[in-house]
């Protein structure tokens, strides 16, 4: 046998006994994990907690219980205004500016998803919708928001887009005088579940 046929064959046999390459990950990075809920129901969910949404009334926050409907707070240009880019070329840089993700390069991402999403909002948007909730959500109340106190917590979803992996929910907000958006991308976990990975709110002057 020649020196070349043993180095060879060597070579052949380290190969075979090599250990296997980690497979690539398939557990959700996020703690809670509900299979069952809607991109609105984790939204809603969350947005109960926040101090952006609460506002003065010690009141449950309500949750309307249609859609918002078509509106021009859906247009991609609107939704561009709201995060400071003007085009998803400056995304890059917003991304560098921002502070609501941890990693810019993250945060890069998680902006151009959003813009992408966004253009499936108004075709997912041609009329209102009922809302439903899979389950009841504490200290939340779905019910019809004609002749509420303006200063109430409320918030008036519009219908999400969702992919096969992410979603973008937005709604309007109640209890500050001028008006105000909240904007929601999550990601699904394959069978796991919808989980926020951004967010942001808008208060208009």
């Amino acid at each position: 046998m020649t020196v070349r046929a043993t180095l060879a064959g060597l070579v052949l046999l380290l190969a075979a006994c090599a250990p296997a390459a980690d497979p690539l990950p398939t557990t959700c990075p996020y703690d809670a994990c509900d299979p069952s809920a809607t991109p609105l129901d984790v939204v809603v969910r969350d947005a109960v907690t926040r101090d952006e949404v609460n506002g003065p009334s010690p009141d449950p926050l309500v949750l309307a219980s249609t859609t918002a409907g078509p509106s021009g707070f859906l247009s991609r240009r609107q939704i561009r205004g709201e995060l400071g880019a003007s085009s998803l070329d400056d995304v890059g840089g917003l991304g560098r500016r921002l502070e609501t993700a941890e990693r810019a390069s993250t945060t890069v991402v998680v902006l151009a998803d959003v813009l992408r999403l966004a253009e499936l909002l108004e075709a997912a948007n041609t009329r209102s919708y009922p809302v439903t909730l899979s389950r009841p959500v504490e200290g939340v109340v779905v019910g019809d928001l004609e002749g509420l106190d303006r200063y109430r917590n409320w918030i008036s979803p519009w219908a999400p887009a969702v992919t096969i992996d992410r979603a973008l929910v937005r709604f309007s907000l109640g209890w500050t005088p001028h008006g105000a958006t909240g904007t929601y991308l999550l990601e699904r976990c394959p069978e796991l579940g919808w989980h926020v990975v951004w967010m942001k709110f808008s208060f208009y002057a």
